[in-house]
């Protein structure tokens, strides 16, 4: 539970102060075990969209690789990605926005601490049931 307040609070300081926004960012998407290669990829599309190929230019990672960390993050609505058509069919992939990541980062500790809370409460249900028996 402290841990949450703690998160909450650095959310809500940070987008009142946009001065850190970024080392901000990338701290909370520690808190959020990405892999390192995943904070690279991150830091990588928060600078400018970038191709599989481009990505895979500037990192040196095999292209299953950022694959799998890019399909990853956009299932944790961490990137996003555009399909663009020309000659062949591609995907330019994004990183959430600053803002946008916080609320995505807030909502998810939101659902986690009322998960806890509904966990208690049947614990405590529970319990009094036990002793009433």
């Amino acid at each position: 539970m402290h841990r949450f307040k703690n998160l909450v609070f650095i959310i809500v300081f940070m987008k009142r102060s946009n001065a850190s926004l970024n080392l901000g960012i990338f701290n909370m998407l520690k808190l959020f075990q990405l892999k390192s290669n995943e904070l690279l990829v991150y830091n990588l599309l928060s600078k400018k969209p970038m191709t599989i190929k481009q990505l895979q230019k500037s990192t040196k990672m095999s292209e299953r690789s950022l694959r799998t960390y890019l399909d990853n993050m956009a299932g944790r609505n961490f990137v996003k990605r555009k399909l663009i058509e020309g000659k062949h069919l591609k995907y330019v992939y994004y990183a959430n926005s600053g803002d946008n990541l916080l609320d995505i980062i807030k909502n998810h500790v939101e659902e986690l601490e009322k998960k806890r809370l509904k966990r208690r409460d049947e614990i405590i249900k529970g319990t009094e049931e036990n002793i009433n028996a």
